[in-house]
C-alpha cells in the first residue's frame, strides 16, 4: 500500500474514531489543563529517541552483515586462489622457471590472502565495537527521555499515567514520532477544547451519514482522494450539527487532515493513535 493510499484511508480511520466519541461526546469533555502540551512534548521526545535507536539496530544490523559476508568471500575466493595456484606449481614440475615463478606466486598469494582476512576480520570487529558504542550512547538517550516524561508526570493519578504509557508504547511501536510534532496534536486538542464552548449532541442523522459514506467509501478497500473529501464534509457536518461554528468546525477537520497525511499508518494504527490522544486529554483535563 502507498502512503497517499494509507493516508487516505487513515482519513476513515479517524472518521470513524471522531464517529465513536462524538456518539459518546467525550470529544466535548475535556479540556486540555498547561500540563497536556508538555506531556505530549516529552511523548514525542522518547518516541523520537526510540526511533532512532531502532534505525541504529537496523542499519548496524545490515552493515554487520554486510562486512561478514565480505569476510567470508574473501575466504572462499582466497582457497580458490591457492588451489590454482598449487596446480601450477605442480603443472610446472620438470620446468626451472617455471616451477619457481608458480611458486613465487604461490607465496604472494598466500600473503595477500592473509592480509585481507586480517584486514576483513578487523573490520567486522570494529564495526561491532562501533555499534555497541552507538547503541549505548542512544540507549541513554531513550532513558533520559523518559526519565524527564516520568518526572513530569510525578504526582499524576494512576489513570493519567497509564493514558499516558500507552500513547508512547504505541507511537514508539508505529514509529510516527518522526513525522508528527506535538504542536500537531496540540493544535487538535485546543481546537476540539473551543469546540466544547456551547456544542450539544450531534444529530444521529449527521452521524449516521458520516458512518454510511465511511463504509460505502472504504467498500472496496481503497479510499480515493474525492471519497476523503468528502468524508471530510460529513465530518464537519457532524460538527456543525452539534452547535458548532463554521469557522471552528473547520479548524479540527483541517486539524486532522494535516494529521492524517503526514503520517503513513494503517487505518487502525490511526484510529488507535487518536483514541489514546483522547484518553490522556481526558486525563490530564483541567478541573
Amino acid at each position: 500500500m502507498s502512503n497517499e493510499s494509507s493516508a487516505r484511508r487513515g482519513v476513515a480511520a479517524a472518521a470513524a474514531t471522531a464517529i465513536e466519541a462524538l456518539e459518546g461526546r467525550t470529544l466535548f469533555a475535556a479540556t486540555p489543563s498547561a500540563s497536556f502540551a508538555a506531556i505530549l512534548s516529552h511523548v514525542q521526545e522518547a518516541a523520537a529517541s526510540n526511533l532512532r535507536l531502532a534505525e541504529h539496530a537496523a542499519a548496524s544490523s545490515q552493515s554487520l552483515a554486510n562486512a561478514k559476508q565480505a569476510a567470508l568471500e574473501v575466504g572462499a575466493n582466497g582457497k580458490a586462489l591457492l588451489t590454482a595456484d598449487k596446480a601450477a606449481v605442480k603443472a610446472a614440475a620438470g620446468d626451472p622457471a617455471a616451477l619457481a615463478a608458480a611458486k613465487e606466486k604461490l607465496a604472494t598469494d598466500k600473503a595477500q590472502i592473509k592480509a585481507d582476512l586480517t584486514a576483513a576480520k578487523a573490520n567486522v570487529k570494529s564495526l561491532q565495537g562501533e555499534a555497541r558504542g552507538t547503541s549505548a550512547s542512544l540507549r541513554a538517550a531513550l532513558k533520559e527521555d523518559k526519565a524527564v516524561l516520568n518526572a513530569q508526570l510525578k504526582g499524576s493519578e494512576g489513570a493519567a499515567r497509564k493514558a499516558v504509557n500507552k500513547l508512547l508504547n504505541d507511537w514508539q511501536s508505529t514509529q510516527i514520532g518522526a513525522a508528527i510534532t506535538s504542536d500537531d496534536l496540540q493544535v487538535l486538542a485546543d481546537d476540539l477544547s473551543a469546540s466544547a464552548t456551547g456544542a450539544t449532541q450531534p444529530t444521529a442523522q449527521s452521524v449516521g451519514t458520516l458512518r454510511s459514506n465511511a463504509i460505502l467509501a472504504l467498500a472496496d478497500g481503497d479510499l480515493s482522494d474525492a471519497e476523503s473529501d468528502a468524508l471530510l464534509g460529513d465530518l464537519k457536518n457532524v460538527f456543525l450539527s452539534a452547535n458548532v461554528s463554521d469557522a471552528q468546525a473547520g479548524k479540527v477537520v483541517s486539524d486532522l487532515s494535516t494529521i492524517v497525511d503526514k503520517i503513513s499508518l494503517q487505518p487502525d494504527q490511526v484510529a488507535t493513535i487518536l483514541g489514546d490522544l483522547q484518553d490522556t486529554l481526558t486525563a490530564f483535563s483541567a478541573t
